[in-house]
């Protein structure tokens, strides 16, 4: 649909909603982003949800009998309150956030935490459950430790990054009968939901432009939103060529920053230009 009043000539007809460009208001359209990005409304809520579920098949880390018990408290919740649901989440979070293996696939799952200056989470791997995995690991590299000390100290302080891609795939696993467990209803919205794979682009109108002596000034959401689709343009443009790791990286991250910035300038945990 056309964006408004400024992309029309003089008299001409909207091919949106038919209304000469006087009358037309703009209308809403849309960007697809080429990668996922986060939102940083739900950045808190995700760490909860991360701490909550096995990172490896995306099932709640609790056992069976726990599983079903707090399902059946949930169901009656459902019927009741936000309050009383908040509460069977609450325990969820109490019961299911410490390491351990996972209940259902036994994988081993550790803390998850957040880096300080990006918007990005990681699965630390230090807990005692990791042991026996560290030690297979290492023996995979060992001669090229002998060689590398930068290698073995990484490999002290093995973690798994968690970037935007990784967890929606992630929580794209997790079963509609645990979604409920997350205090969410399966058939309104998922926990992958919670992860920016595009957004919205408001009409003129809402963001207007402003007289600047002899021109005009475009709003500061124009502006950004003009940066957000060069950048996710631009990550277009380095997936097709195929180029390397570290520029598509670079790029991804700028465009998480621009997303953020649009919705808080003054986000916490951005590094600054």
């Amino acid at each position: 649909g056309r964006m408004g009043v400024s992309t029309l000539q003089k008299g001409q007809d909207c091919p949106t909603c038919g209304l000469k460009d006087m009358n037309c208001p703009g209308h809403f359209g849309h960007i697809k982003f080429h990668l996922p990005v986060f939102h940083i409304g739900y950045i808190k809520e995700l760490l909860r949800i991360f701490k909550v579920i096995c990172k490896s098949c995306g099932h709640v880390l609790l056992e069976p009998a726990q599983r079903k018990h707090l399902l059946a408290m949930y169901s009656r919740a459902y019927k009741m309150n936000k309050r009383a649901r908040e509460k069977v989440w609450s325990i969820v979070q109490k019961q299911a956030g410490k390491a351990r293996p996972c209940p259902t696939c036994g994988v081993p799952n550790g803390v998850v935490k957040k880096y300080k200056t990006e918007l990005k989470f990681y699965h630390e791997k230090k807990h005692k459950i990791f042991d026996d995995m560290k030690l297979e690991f290492r023996k995979e590299f060992e001669e090229a430790e002998k060689h590398n000390d930068d290698l073995a100290d990484c490999l002290k302080h093995a973690r798994d990054d968690i970037d935007a891609l990784k967890a929606y795939q992630l929580l794209s696993q997790v079963p509609d009968a645990d979604c409920k467990l997350l205090n969410l209803d399966p058939k309104i919205s998922r926990p992958e939901d919670l992860v920016v794979r595009g957004m919205l682009i408001p009409p003129v109108c809402l963001r207007p432009t402003s007289k600047s002596g002899s021109g005009t000034t475009e709003d500061d959401l124009t502006a950004k939103l003009m940066s957000i689709i060069v950048s996710n343009n631009t990550i277009k443009e380095n997936i097709t060529k195929g180029d390397g790791l570290e520029t598509l990286k670079a790029n991804w991250g700028q465009l998480q920053k621009l997303c953020a910035e649009y919705v808080n300038a003054d986000t916490p945990g951005l590094l600054k230009d």
